[in-house]
């Protein structure tokens, strides 16, 4: 089994085999992680977040439901810009 490194994930035993360069390990481990948010994101913090708004919008709280909706947004095009920029390394 792989041995599992804080700053190259599970790549240690390829890179020690030759078949795999540092840099092709580190940019490997930069897309994981940030799949890993992504996936984290859509499944706890996005509902967190549509938690508060909606308590927002039942609190008669228009500018927090609004600015809710708002960083919501955000945050939904930064996590699915993510997706995109790494969408050549999920089906391989």
């Amino acid at each position: 089994m792989y041995e599992v490194l804080p700053d190259r994930g599970y790549y240690d035993e390829d890179l020690k085999a030759g078949h795999i360069t540092e840099g092709y390990a580190e940019q490997s481990y930069a897309w994981n992680d940030a799949i890993r948010k992504v996936y984290a994101y859509f499944k706890t913090e996005r509902a967190e977040i549509e938690r508060e708004i909606d308590e927002a919008f039942d609190c008669n709280d228009i500018k927090r439901a609004i600015t809710g909706e708002s960083d919501l947004y955000e945050r939904d095009t930064e996590m699915l810009s993510t997706i995109v920029k790494y969408r050549g390394y999920m089906w391989t």
